[in-house]
């Protein structure tokens, strides 16, 4: 399919609501919907659940899914900083993996999630992020800005499948399972998530933003990472902001969903599944 740029993209702000929430959660190609979403009064999150390399099932659930819940749950009691939350989730989810006998000792057997949570106060925003969720802010003039930068800890394990999967015979959590372990070994070394650890705290980034000139504060997951075909990065928020412009969350999973039907095998743009799990919160100011 053709892959919208910049320049064909025309900002209208106009076209959008100036006041209340949107939202958008959909299961991808995976067992079941591993993201999680809160929508409080003044609280709202984005959860990414990551189940354990060894894909254990616990009463029918997987650990992802347990991993993004528990945040959810946490993070819905709105009394206490966003960064005490945190740690609470954290906490929350080592004790759910002890009640369930995981070996706590191997990070692969570790559920995981990653998270990104606001509350609004007045005219600014407390904000709370870890792992590779986003927040993203749209401003009046059309421009957009990422609070944090997420690191790309998957970006060498896919450059090699996007190498090796023309002539794979095998799907590539098999054909790179060595690449993938070694990876999720390097949870909260290399790059943070809520997994139990005591270190994912070290990596959970947060502050207070003012929303004066932000047109739309957007939360998401990487279901909703927007690549961009012509530079090889996984991400491009430009693009995302130009398609949420022009037709708000589901502008840009119409895109999304598009360019992935295009590439069922994974390798025009490379991944893990051919769809992944979204979960996305749109707060017009």
């Amino acid at each position: 399919m053709h892959e919208l740029s910049l320049h064909e993209i025309s900002p209208k702000l106009d076209a959008l609501p100036t006041s209340g929430i949107d939202t958008l959660f959909e299961k991808g190609t995976g067992l079941l919907n591993e993201d999680g979403q809160l929508v409080g009064e003044q609280i709202y999150g984005v959860f990414d659940g990551a189940t354990s390399l060894s894909g254990s099932i616990y009463d029918g659930l997987t650990g992802g899914y347990l991993a993004s819940q528990a945040g959810v749950e946490v993070f819905s009691e709105d009394d206490r900083s966003l960064t005490e939350l945190a740690a609470l989730a954290n906490t929350t989810i080592f004790h759910k993996m002890e009640g369930y006998g995981v070996d706590l000792d191997r990070k692969e057997e570790l559920w995981s999630t990653s998270a990104a949570v606001v509350r609004t106060q007045g005219n600014e925003l407390e904000w709370c992020q870890a792992g590779d969720c986003r927040i993203q802010l749209i401003y009046t003039d059309g421009s957009s800005r990422q609070l944090v930068e997420p690191p790309d800890h998957d970006a060498e394990t896919l450059a090699l499948w996007q190498k090796i999967a023309p002539v794979s015979h095998q799907p590539i959590h098999v054909a790179l399972a060595d690449k993938i372990l070694e990876v999720r070994r390097r949870m909260n070394i290399d790059y943070g998530v809520l997994n139990g650890e005591p270190d994912a705290l070290k990596f959970v980034r947060s502050g207070v933003e003012s929303l004066d000139d932000v047109f739309a504060v957007l939360l998401y997951t990487d279901g909703l990472y927007v690549p961009d075909l012509s530079s090889g990065r996984s991400h491009a928020q430009e693009i995302l902001s130009r398609l949420f412009i022009m037709g708000g969350l589901e502008a840009v999973h119409h895109h999304i969903r598009l360019l992935q039907e295009s590439d069922p095998d994974c390798l025009l743009y490379p991944r893990f599944k051919t769809s992944d799990d979204i979960s996305a919160i749109a707060l017009y100011q």
